[in-house]
Order: C-alpha cells, then structure tokens, then sequence
C-alpha cells in the first residue's frame, strides 16, 4: 500500500447545476484525488469528471446534509491525465461544501 504524507487540499464551495473545476489541470503530470469530504444543501446528483468525461456514475443526494466520504485506502480514488480538470457536475441549483485532497506530478 502506497504510503501518501502530505496531501494539497481544495476547499469546495460551488453551487450548481452544471460543470465546476475542483482542481486546475497541472501541464507536466496526472492529479491523483485522495480523498473527498462533502455535503449538499439540498438534493441533487453529483459526477466527478476528468475534463469533459465522467469517471462515475452519478453519486444520489436526497436532501440537505446529505454528505459523501471517500476516505484514504492507499489508491486513488480518481486520476487525471496531464492538462486534464478534475470537475464536479451538479444535476440541481445546490450547494455542494467540503474538501478535496490531492497530489499533483509523479
């Protein structure tokens, strides 16, 4: 198992619906998405994409509070190729608040 020591974060606070750039394409390496902590304000679907193209399908909120927790497991959750966003899609008008750690290069 892969043993990651220091993490960037992202703090998320994007209100939707629609495609919101979490993590800025790095141009010399892929962005490795570690771990996620979130919750919405209200219910909605959620897609995390690498650039225009979804790595899932969509993740179902039902009300606000709703939270989503992808915790360290020694892989990543989701990997972006060099010059590609990581971005999350909301289907409703909510907000999605939490925070995102991740590694850039390597």
């Amino acid at each position: 198992m892969s043993q990651i020591t220091s993490f960037v974060d992202a703090v998320v606070n994007v209100t939707g619906p629609g495609d919101q750039t979490i993590i800025t394409a790095p141009t010399n390496g892929p962005i490795r998405v570690w771990k996620i902590v979130l919750t919405v304000s209200g219910a909605t679907t959620m897609t995390f994409k690498h650039g225009t193209t979804a790595f899932n399908g969509p993740f179902v909120f039902t009300a606000n509070g709703s939270s989503l927790g992808l915790y360290y497991d020694g892989s990543p959750h989701f990997t972006c190729k060099p010059a590609e966003n990581f971005v999350m899609n909301l289907s409703a008008a909510v907000t999605a608040a939490g925070i995102v750690y991740y590694t850039l290069g390597g």
